[in-house]
């Protein structure tokens, strides 16, 4: 029960809320810049393809970064070897989804 109360797990969950919709927020605005040049904006098959899609790459995006260890830290401290450990979740992560 001590442990339910420490600040690193008490937030877990509401990180990986967090990082879901991030990601697909990012996602989605990687799609608005893609066709920004499209006089109509984004085209029906591709509007279908990212409704399809942002679920797959916010479940995923999450997940790596738990089996990174990205959620069982306290950012209120971090450092340049947590910036490396980011960055490294977050090339996986990609390189994983685009596979």
């Amino acid at each position: 029960m001590d442990r339910l109360s420490n600040p690193v797990y008490r937030h877990r969950l509401l990180q990986m809320v967090a990082d879901a919709a991030l990601s697909a927020l990012a996602f989605g605005l990687a799609f608005r810049l893609r066709f920004l040049d499209v006089p109509n904006g984004i085209p029906d098959r591709y509007w279908t393809m990212l409704w399809a899609s942002i679920g797959f790459v916010a479940l995923g995006k999450t997940l790596i970064f738990s089996a990174f260890g990205l959620h069982q830290k306290w950012w209120r401290y971090y450092g340049l070897a947590d910036l490396w450990l980011i960055l490294r979740a977050v090339a996986v992560a990609s390189a994983v989804l685009l596979v």
